[in-house]
């Protein structure tokens, strides 16, 4: 095996075979306000994903389901990161990938500050994702985008808050 292909995390070669199982729809909702943006995906039970790497912390919560979160061991494995159920809260930390197997039908939400307002999911996802990269794929393969609003069920939510009149 070549020295670059050593050099491949688990993850990567898990999310490369991914695409020898059947299309998985995980819908999701964008919800936008001011200096603030929520993420809620819907995950089937049986199913795995690879997450996104993340360029920043935020909070994500677990409103349903119950599932098995996999990171890199630092030595060519996975580890558990922990099995969650409903009602969980964690911290997500900047650079972190994970591997999501789906026990039960999960909802998992995060929240990120969006300090520009920005409204559009896709360029949302940009700002607080890093761009896909893994040499066993072709990253332009929509198939590895589940993210993007044209290719998963996506429900966009845009709030604003009032202005307050004194009579």
């Amino acid at each position: 095996m070549s020295e670059e292909l050593s050099t491949i995390s688990l993850i990567d070669r898990i999310e490369a075979d991914l695409v020898n199982y059947p299309d998985v729809e995980f819908p999701l909702e964008h919800t936008f306000m001011p200096g603030l943006y929520k993420r809620k995906i819907f995950m089937k039970a049986g199913t795995i994903l690879a997450s996104m790497r993340h360029k920043f912390s935020h909070p994500f919560f677990i409103s349903r389901g119950h599932i098995e979160v996999l990171r890199d061991d630092g030595k060519g494995g996975l580890e558990i990161e922990g099995i969650f159920t409903a009602g969980y809260e964690g911290v997500t930390k900047p650079g972190t990938k994970r591997l999501l197997r789906i026990i039960e039908d999960t909802e998992w939400s995060t929240v990120h500050a969006n300090p520009d307002n920005i409204s559009d999911p896709d360029e949302m996802v940009r700002l607080i994702s890093e761009k896909l990269e893994n040499p066993l794929i072709d990253c332009g393969d929509d198939r590895f985008n589940q993210w993007k609003s044209s290719i998963s069920p996506s429900l966009t939510y845009n709030y604003t808050i009032p202005e307050l009149v004194c009579a």
